[in-house]
């Protein structure tokens, strides 16, 4: 190896930054989702730096506005790869990835991007609403955070056995009429997410709704 191609291996392996990109303004640069279907979204900030959301649609009861519930978030400094920008994905939506990062990291050795068919009509719906983003920024998940809803079974005090066995009494509870919205989403086998702003009042009707034995 000589120092030219020394060189070369090293930039390769650093995660691309904002400032090697053309200034365009704030833009999506990855749009897709992972195997539980939660959206995962790269983008640029109005700073040209790139910035990482994972997000879940939450599930209310009915007349409950839907939240878009923040599940994980990386800053560009969180990267040490490209490969890391890429490997949350199941698939992707080519029409709201950005060309330029698109090529920079076929060109860092990621050949495979996961995409789906092509869709004019997504991309006319971005345009007719005015937005520089497909997806969701950080910035506007902010008080969104999200625990697993899973994570009820410990506040509870029950264990794995007993949460799995009255889950179907807890989803029940989650949906009842109460003093604020309950926001969750339940994708089977006791998995999902709850937004932690409704902890408290989803402890609350746990509690009311689990038998005395099992409820602490």
């Amino acid at each position: 190896m000589i120092h030219a191609q020394f060189q070369y291996l090293n930039r390769a392996a650093k995660p691309a930054v904002g400032r090697d990109f053309p200034d365009l303004g704030p833009r999506t640069l990855l749009l897709g989702f992972n195997e539980n279907r939660d959206i995962g979204h790269v983008y640029m900030t109005a700073s040209r730096k790139i910035e990482w959301v994972l997000y879940a649609g939450l599930l209310g009861p009915v007349c409950s506005p839907t939240v878009d519930g923040l599940l994980d978030y990386k800053g560009e400094t969180d990267f040490c790869s490209n490969v890391e920008y890429v490997e949350q994905f199941v698939q992707l939506y080519p029409e709201a990835c950005d060309f330029d990062f698109c090529w920079s990291l076929r060109e860092s050795g990621i050949l495979n991007l996961p995409f789906l068919d092509f869709s004019e009509d997504r991309r006319q719906e971005r345009r007719a609403a005015h937005r520089p983003y497909y997806g969701k920024t950080q910035a506007e998940l902010s008080g969104t955070d999200c625990v697993p809803l899973e994570t009820l079974a410990g506040l509870l005090n029950l264990t794995n056995s007993d949460f799995e066995s009255s889950l179907p009494v807890i989803l029940q509870a989650l949906t009842l009429p109460g003093d604020g919205a309950i926001h969750y989403r339940h994708l089977g086998r006791g998995r999902g997410h709850l937004l932690k702003s409704s902890i408290p009042e989803a402890l609350k009707r746990c509690r009311e709704s689990l038998p005395q034995h099992i409820a602490v």
